[in-house]
């Protein structure tokens, strides 16, 4: 119950300690001389000066009265007037305390218990995150030292092989797709190049012929061919060569054309039986574009022609499925090239190549026509790597799509999961070739940007939490040169 006004005043409360002290005397002297005249004792009333006195005297500051000094002197009667004066309110006794009420023991009971339910829920997603993060920190601290690697050796490859890139242009750009549950991979693009050493009518396995040479570009008997090309029409091969192999320096041949007068000669000026080295030769200076430009391709190739010995990079990209996969998890190829299932496996493969004058049999023992006439017409495997065709050319074994071929070496770990790559190089034309056009998106330093999602594959996944499959995208430019 709180005080009443008159209470907590200081002044009542000095006059109210006065008078209970008066009437404490009188009541001591009534306690001394009741068993005189045979009156019993009865206990004092509870006082105001009773409470001083056991303040001073018993919760007070005792150390006072064992050693006092003027400061704790001055401490003791500070405390004291604080406690005479604002006893009413500082300190006041609480008194027959309420209980609970078994309804509020119920609820706080109830509250705790869902207290506890979330702290545990997120104790639990506090250890799933710790696990998710972990797993991240481990494959970006994967992830920078193979990125690195796959850019230094891009670096290394030279500038962008539009020879090879008219190549693909012409067999085509079609993916491989199909269901992956075998060891097929998919991923990568569907028609074999021969990467050059084959010609229209080749055929393009172990064994197959490597068939004819190039053609020429030849304007028709008045009609110009201009500055698209001869694949489709206006060449010596007198056919459309679309879906043909293309032997290396074809795309350049594009930018020439033999018969510029556009005469029915066909490019045989003077009458020797042979459409070049006569005066209606000429370099166009325009051609046709190697790729689209801008659109995300799926192997990159390059070439180093300075070098000693001039070379070739080709990476991939293939997918298969992982031999690592539990048995639930499956792995589709789709129609657009994509894949989809938990169970596959992305790769980026890398394969050398080294140029060779060997003529148009590809043999430095046999001879043939353009042999060692100084010009590049055979790319041959690097020495460090294994391909079985003649002059150790690239062979397939089987589909050229079986997973494990010697011949192409992986540019990641076998805990890497390549989910999906594309290489977007720039320019679209070389310019060269191109020295009449005043495109200015092909007067540019050429690079490459890559675009990778990565994560792990089974063989990693399988000591992480259940459902845990961190992954990571990147994005990176790349400058070319020779």
């Amino acid at each position: 119950m709180r005080n009443s006004p008159l209470e907590r005043n200081r002044a009542y409360a000095l006059l109210k300690t006065v008078g209970h002290a008066v009437i404490s005397a009188f009541s001591s002297l009534f306690l001394l001389l009741a068993p005189l005249v045979g009156k019993p004792r009865k206990p004092l009333p509870e006082n105001r000066f009773f409470e001083i006195l056991d303040f001073v005297f018993v919760s007070g500051p005792r150390h006072f009265w064992k050693r006092p000094t003027a400061i704790s002197a001055g401490r003791s009667l500070s405390t004291f007037l604080h406690f005479v004066l604002e006893k009413e309110r500082r300190f006041v006794e609480k008194k027959d305390p309420k209980a609970f009420t078994l309804v509020e023991v119920l609820v706080a009971i109830t509250v705790l218990a869902i207290v506890l339910v979330l702290g545990l829920q997120g104790l639990g997603q506090i250890a799933g995150y710790r696990t998710n993060v972990s797993d991240r920190v481990d494959l970006w601290q994967d992830l920078y030292y193979n990125v690195e690697r796959l850019v230094s050796i891009v670096k290394d490859g030279g500038v962008i092989d539009y020879e090879e890139y008219w190549n693909r242009f012409a067999m085509g750009t079609g993916t491989n797709v199909g269901n992956l549950s075998s060891a097929n991979i998919g991923g990568g693009y569907a028609n074999l190049t021969g990467f050059g050493n084959y010609g229209a009518g080749g055929s393009i396995a172990p064994g197959g012929a490597f068939w004819a040479g190039q053609y020429l570009c030849l304007s028709g008997n008045g009609t110009p061919m201009g500055t698209g090309g001869c694949l489709s029409s206006f060449n010596s091969a007198g056919a459309d060569m679309t879906g043909m192999p293309q032997r290396y320096g074809q795309y350049a041949l594009q930018f020439f054309d033999a018969n510029a007068n556009a005469n029915g000669d066909l490019g045989d000026e003077n009458g020797d039986g042979r459409s070049t080295g006569d005066d209606d030769d000429e370099e166009l200076g325009a051609g046709p574009a190697a790729f689209v430009p801008g659109e995300p391709l799926r192997e990159l190739y390059l070439i180093k022609k300075n070098s000693a010995v001039p070379e070739r990079l080709i990476l991939r990209w293939v997918v298969a499925a992982d031999p690592n996969r539990p048995s639930w998890a499956t792995c589709v190829g789709n129609a657009d090239g994509s894949v989809t299932g938990s169970g596959c496996i992305g790769r980026v493969e890398m394969l050398r190549l080294v140029g060779r004058d060997y003529g148009i049999a590809h043999s430095g023992s046999v001879a043939s026509s353009w042999r060692f006439d100084g010009k590049i017409d055979t790319w041959e495997c690097r020495g460090d790597f294994h391909c079985a065709g003649n002059e150790n050319t690239p062979v397939w074994s089987g589909s050229s799509f079986n997973i494990g071929t010697t011949e192409w070496v992986s540019v990641f770990p076998e805990d890497i999961n390549v989910k999906s790559v594309s290489f977007s190089p720039y320019p679209h034309k070389d310019y060269r070739l191109s020295w009449k056009e005043n495109d200015p998106s092909i007067r540019i330093a050429p690079y490459v940007r890559i675009d990778m999602t990565l994560g792990f594959s089974w063989i990693r996944r399988k000591k992480f939490n259940a459902g845990s499959d961190p992954q990571a995208h990147v994005t990176t430019s790349v400058s070319l040169s020779d």
